[in-house]
């Protein structure tokens, strides 16, 4: 994993952007799985 940060790990800013491409990637597979059981 590649940071632009200078931090090690990244920083909070780049956890919270995975973390709110996570959650997305999920909300987006729960919406389709709903739209497959109807």
């Amino acid at each position: 994993m590649v940071t632009s940060t200078a931090q090690p790990g990244g920083g909070d800013d780049e956890r919270a952007r995975a973390l709110q491409a996570y959650v997305a990637k999920v909300k987006e597979h729960r919406e389709c799985e709903a739209k497959v059981k109807k």
